[in-house]
C-alpha cells in the first residue's frame, strides 16, 4: 500500500550538549514523502520524495552550560533548495503499518572488545539471524496486542539473555539493570544511589530485524515519552517499545546499546545511542547511520494498539576531511513524531568524528562530538555505531550493588 502524507512540523530546536565545546555547521533536510509499508519485514522505508524543506542549521555549541544552537537560519521551501546529506520519509498516514530497521542478512557479530584498545583482536564470529520469524503475530493476546513469536525462533534473541547493567564503572551511582531469562522474560530495575528508592518494569521481549521489541506489562516509573502535553493522554501498560539495539564485545564482556529517549531511564536521563549504517560516504565512517524507537499503546476508548510516538535518530557523518585522514564533520539529528496526526519535533547535536587507531576496517573506536567514545562493528547483518561508556552503554554481568 502506498500512502502519502505531509507533515505538520513545529520546529523545536534543542541542544543536547556533551562534555566538550565544539562548533559545527550542517544542513539537515526534512522530507514528507511516500513509501511502501511492509510491516515487520526488517527494512527501512524507501522514500520517494515529493516535497522537502531544507533547514540550514547554524553553529552548534556543546558546552553543557550553554547547550543550544547559537543561530537558526532561514527555512527555504522553494523547489530549488539545496540538499545536504540524505533524505528520508518520517511519516505515514497509517502508523500501524510501519517499517523497522534491520536485515535478515548475516555478516556476524564482532569479537572486538573495546576495552583492549585493539580493534583487530580477531575475526568476527558468524551469527545467523535468518532462522527468526519476524512476523508470526497471528492471534491477539497480551492485552489486545498480537502474540509474540516464540522466544529463540530468531537466534539473536538468545544474545540478549543475561544481566545488563548501565553503570559499571561507578559503583556508588544509581543502578539501571535489565535481566533477561531464557524464555524472553525481562525485569528492568532502577535503584537510587543510596538504594532507598527502586522502580521496576517487566514483561517479555524478542528481536525483529535490528530492533528489540519489549512487551511491557509493568512500568512503575515515568513513561519513556511525555505524551500528555502533545496528545492530552498518558498510557499505562500493557504497551510495547520497539528500540533499535546494538551489541558488541567479546571475551569477558559484551556491550549493549539501545536507541531510546532520555526518559527511558528515570534516575538520570538516558544518553546511549545505537545506529545501523544505511549509506556510506568516503573510506571510513562517513555516511548516514540510523536508529528508531517507538511506543505502541491502546488509546482510551480503543481496543487495538496503534503507534503513539516514534523517534528517528540519525548520525549524518561527512566523509573524511582529507585522504588517509580518518576524521570529519557531521551532525546528529533526532526527530520525534506523535500520531495519529503527525506532529514532529527536532533536536540537533554535533557529530564531528575522529577515529582512533586509524579507523581499521571491520570494527574499532571513534570519538564523536569531542571526547565521547563510540565503537563500531558488525552485528546481525548490519554495521553498527554505538556509544561506549559507563552510564550510556549496558555491560553484561553487571548487577545492582543494592542487596
Amino acid at each position: 500500500m502506498r500512502r502519502r502524507l505531509f507533515f505538520i512540523a513545529p520546529w523545536v530546536v534543542l541542544g543536547c550538549g556533551d562534555d566538550v565545546s565544539e562548533a559545527a555547521t550542517a544542513t539537515v533536510e526534512t522530507t514528507a514523502g511516500e513509501f511502501t509499508s511492509n510491516d515487520d519485514d526488517g527494512t527501512f522505508p524507501n522514500p520517494s520524495v515529493t516535497d522537502s524543506v531544507s533547514v540550514s542549521v547554524g553553529e552548534v555549541t556543546t558546552d553543557p552550560s550553554t547547550a543550544t544552537f547559537t543561530t537558526f537560519d532561514t527555512v527555504d521551501t522553494s523547489d530549488s533548495a539545496e540538499v545536504e546529506s540524505d533524505t528520508v520519509s518520517e511519516s505515514e498516514s497509517d502508523p500501524s503499518e510501519t517499517t523497522f530497521p534491520g536485515s535478515t542478512d548475516t555478516s556476524g557479530s564482532s569479537t572486538f572488545d573495546p576495552t583492549t584498545g585493539d580493534p583487530t583482536t580477531g575475526d568476527p564470529t558468524t551469527t545467523d539471524a535468518t532462522t527468526g520469524d519476524t512476523d508470526t503475530d497471528t492471534d491477539t493476546g497480551g492485552g489486545g496486542f498480537p502474540d509474540p513469536p516464540p522466544f529463540g525462533s530468531n537466534i539473536l534473541d538468545l544474545d540478549l539473555v543475561g544481566v545488563w547493567g548501565l553503570n559499571w564503572d561507578q559503583p556508588a551511582g544509581f543502578d539501571s539493570v535489565i535481566e533477561i531469562d531464557d524464555m524472553g522474560n525481562f525485569t528492568w530495575t532502577e535503584t537510587s544511589a543510596d538504594c532507598a528508592d527502586a522502580s521496576v518494569a517487566s514483561g517479555m521481549l524478542w528481536v525483529v530485524g535490528s530492533q528489540v521489541v519489549m512487551h511491557v506489562e509493568t512500568w512503575d516509573r515515568q513513561l519513556p515519552w511525555d505524551t500528555e502535553p502533545v496528545l492530552g493522554e498518558s498510557f499505562q501498560p500493557p504497551f510495547r517499545l520497539r528500540l533499535s539495539f546494538s551489541l558488541q564485545g567479546g571475551g569477558a564482556s559484551n556491550y549493549l546499546a539501545l536507541a531510546a529517549p532520555p526518559r527511558v531511564t528515570e534516575a538520570a536521563p538516558y544518553t546511549g545511542e545505537s545506529y545501523v549504517r544505511v549509506s556510506t560516504d568516503g573510506a571510513y565512517l562517513g555516511g548516514t547511520w540510523r536508529g528508531e524507537a517507538q511506543l505502541e499503546a491502546i488509546p482510551a476508548g480503543e481496543s487495538e494498539p496503534v503507534v503513539i510516538v516514534r523517534d528517528v535518530y540519525r548520525a549524518l557523518l561527512d566523509a573524511e576531511s582529507a585522504p588517509d585522514d580518518p576524521q570529519g564533520t557531521g551532525i546528529r539529528a533526532t526527530r520525534t513524531t506523535y500520531f495519529p496526526t503527525p506532529v514532529a519535533f527536532d533536536i540537533f547535536d554535533g557529530g564531528n568524528w575522529t577515529c582512533e587507531g586509524g579507523c581499521p576496517a571491520g570494527s574499532g573506536t571513534t570519538l564523536v562530538d569531542g571526547s565521547n567514545l563510540y565503537t563500531y562493528g558488525p552485528y546481525g547483518g548490519q554495521t553498527h555505531l554505538l556509544t561506549f561508556a559507563d552510564g550510556r552503554t549496558f555491560r553484561s554481568d553487571y548487577d545492582t550493588d543494592c542487596g
